[in-house]
């Protein structure tokens, strides 16, 4: 039945003739699943599993692209989310996952960062727990890398989630074909956890561009977002960070972001306000949020349009605000971008 290819249901997937249906209706039904669609009527008396909720309000079974810029603690907050979801500990800050067995492929980061990394997440001497897969190296998606994933999901009791950190470590090797790769590679990975019954966490990086609306600094096509069931973007505002959530399984959300440079943990907050700081300020916020690292005040006022004068008392101002810091005489910094550089 075309239906039981990406969709789990509660009775056996049989296609039956409706109580009550004319000859006429059950040769139309036949015609119809020979050409490989389902009939509406069959679609009707269809029940469903209920969707599987894997991080509360966030992430579902299927796949969510978490989109940021690099260096903002995107890895940080994926490997905290494997280890909640491998012991059964809150994410977060208090939201309590479903749990069972996870896979984290690290692409970016060699094992000596991923230790130093589990060790801070759990710094009390506990056993690291055994339903956390761990791995830096994974074959790219053209080359056995989703079957790869099929695989573990069978060699585990209970498979809940992958993350793969990131997109461009995995998807297939760029060619001709430029971005529709991505989009390739992402329609593999939902119908794999749609099949599984898993979440897919791809990490990706947003385009250095800005944007008015947060969901257009996702670098590549926009059919990458479109294939994606959630979209999950992390961006600076103000003094903290903001999730900005967009899905077709949970509810759209921006939530506050805190994080902790002691533990090197994401907290979420409540529902993120309206942004309330001047055109000036959440430009200079931008400006260190894209920022390769510290910048001089003269390279500031550049990239701001800003007088050295004026951009000078603005950024003590702000220091003062804790909305930035300073590094260094003249150098300053993203408050964020900067906690999350010195846990590295």
């Amino acid at each position: 039945m075309p239906i039981a290819q990406s969709e789990s249901f509660l009775a056996p997937p049989q296609i039956v003739t409706p109580q009550g249906a004319t000859q006429q209706s059950a040769t139309q039904q036949g015609a119809t699943q020979q050409v490989g669609a389902t009939s509406a009527a069959v679609l009707q008396d269809a029940q469903f599993t209920p969707l599987r909720t894997i991080i509360p309000g966030l992430i579902t079974e299927g796949v969510s692209l978490l989109v940021g810029r690099p260096k903002f603690g995107k890895s940080w907050l994926v490997l905290d989310l494997c280890l909640a979801i491998a012991t059964g500990r809150p994410a977060l800050g208090g939201l309590t996952p479903a749990t069972g067995d996870a896979l984290y492929l690290a692409l970016e980061d060699g094992y000596r960062r991923l230790h130093r990394r589990m060790a801070t997440l759990l710094p009390d001497g506990e056993r690291w727990p055994a339903r956390l897969g761990l791995t830096t190296q994974w074959r790219r998606a053209n080359e056995g890398g989703v079957e790869a994933i099929r695989a573990w999901c069978q060699s585990v009791t209970q498979p809940v989630a992958v993350v793969i950190d990131t997109l461009e470590r995995f998807r297939a090797r760029r060619g001709s074909r430029g971005g529709r790769h991505d989009y390739d590679t992402l329609a593999a990975l939902q119908q794999l956890a749609i099949e599984q019954r898993i979440a897919i966490v791809v990490v990706h990086h947003a385009r250095k561009t800005d944007a008015r609306d947060p969901f257009d600094t996702v670098a590549g096509t926009q059919g990458l977002s479109g294939v994606a069931d959630t979209v999950m973007v992390l961006k600076q505002r103000d003094r903290a960070a903001v999730l900005h959530v967009r899905s077709r399984d949970v509810e759209d959300s921006q939530s506050l972001m805190t994080f902790d440079p002691v533990n090197c943990r994401w907290v979420m907050g409540g529902a993120a306000p309206e942004p309330g700081k001047t055109k000036e300020r959440t430009a200079i916020i931008d400006v260190l949020a894209q920022a390769a690292g510290p910048m001089k005040v003269k390279d500031i006022a550049a990239a701001t349009g800003s007088g050295r004068a004026a951009i000078d008392t603005l950024l003590s101002r702000m220091v003062a605000d804790r909305e930035i810091v300073r590094l260094a005489q003249g150098h300053y910094g993203s408050k964020i971008v900067e906690a999350v550089r010195s846990s590295q």
